[in-house]
């Protein structure tokens, strides 16, 4: 004879999925869905002056430069004042996809028929342009893109700019993997302490006890979280994904067997 069911048990299982749905996705791994935003659509040229950016890395291969061709300049309204400096995007064409990281800005005021108005517009490094497109074409309109976590291996890295001095700083913030949202200061004494905030608003704080220009700093941290679920990043490039850990599987399992129970 079926058993009558316990609508308190009942209850009590459900809050217990709740709980352990809420663990599952405070530490999943992020899986290739977990983009920051939907998919999107970009028209692309080329340049092949990158070194010089307005993000001021400096050279591609430089100190504080990104380590790669791969890089693009973006139009006026999405460069959003420098807020995309860093940001990474995987761009699809007809020869193939790419990641690409934003290093400058493609100036309304000097390219209106590209780089003007609202549309989103991203001006690739020939290389770059060449991986998924043919050079002789010179443009696309309408390709997919979307933004992606930056594959970056070691640690977010600190640059004090040249002449920088305690009354007066800039810093460079570079080879963070989520893009930045804000940099504070917090002055007590003479000692500094940058606070760093990621645009899924996690935050490196890193003291300089000394302000001097041209330092470089490696904060021994790094961005790990991504998406507004706040899933984690992998602790290594160059995979920008990883797949279900062991733990997660599990508690996945406990709550199907507890779904089914319920059933």
């Amino acid at each position: 004879m079926k058993q009558p069911i316990n609508q308190s048990n009942i209850i009590n299982i459900l809050l217990c999925i709740i709980l352990l749905q809420h663990v599952a996705n405070a530490f999943a791994p992020c899986s290739k869905n977990d983009d920051k935003d939907p998919q999107q659509n970009c028209d692309i040229t080329y340049y092949d002056t990158p070194d010089a950016g307005a993000c001021n890395y400096g050279p591609l291969f430089g100190d504080t430069g990104p380590k790669t061709n791969n890089i693009v300049a973006i139009n006026t309204a999405y460069f959003k004042d420098a807020q995309a400096c860093g940001s990474c995007y995987k761009v699809t064409g007809p020869s193939g996809t790419i990641t690409v990281i934003a290093t400058d800005e493609c100036p309304a005021k000097d390219n209106v028929q590209w780089c003007s108005g609202p549309n989103i517009h991203f001006d690739l490094n020939k290389p770059a342009f060449d991986e998924i497109g043919e050079i002789v074409k010179g443009f696309y309109l309408g390709l997919n893109f979307t933004m992606v976590p930056c594959d970056f291996g070691g640690n977010l890295k600190i640059k004090v700019k040249a002449g920088s001095m305690p009354g007066w700083a800039q810093y460079l913030v570079y080879n963070h993997r989520v893009p930045v949202k804000s940099l504070a200061i917090k002055v007590g004494g003479s000692n500094f302490t940058l606070r760093i905030t990621s645009i899924f608003d996690e935050v490196i704080e890193y003291p300089i006890n000394k302000v001097s220009g041209g330092s470089s700093y490696d904060t021994n941290d790094q961005f790990n979280v991504w998406g507004d679920i706040g899933c984690v990043l992998p602790s290594s490039a160059p995979s920008i994904f990883a797949t279900p850990t062991l733990a997660t599987l599990m508690i996945l399992l406990l709550i199907n067997q507890l779904i089914i129970l319920i059933i």
